[in-house]
């Protein structure tokens, strides 16, 4: 199911999934898997360069990030 969704907006996504399976996500689906992944990736999620950025912090270094994911999201896998 992820390569219906992986690289793709919200709304391409759905198109892949009616296109796949002959009916449409249900409503709210976007929302609700956002909002329902947030304790998943508190209580889940691994860091896999924290190190790395800890030490660019501790030196000062200026950071950004990009995302293509909802700014809660992304929030939430920062904390």
């Amino acid at each position: 199911c992820n390569r219906l969704f992986s690289g793709f907006a919200p709304e391409a996504g759905a198109v892949n999934f009616e296109k796949e399976y002959g009916k449409p996500l249900p409503e709210h689906f976007f929302r609700d898997q956002i909002k329902n992944s947030e304790q998943l990736f508190r209580d889940k999620l691994e860091a896999l360069n924290g190190a790395t950025v800890r030490t660019l912090h501790a030196a000062g270094r200026q950071q950004v990030v990009a995302s293509g994911s909802p700014r809660a999201r992304v929030d939430v896998c920062l904390e």
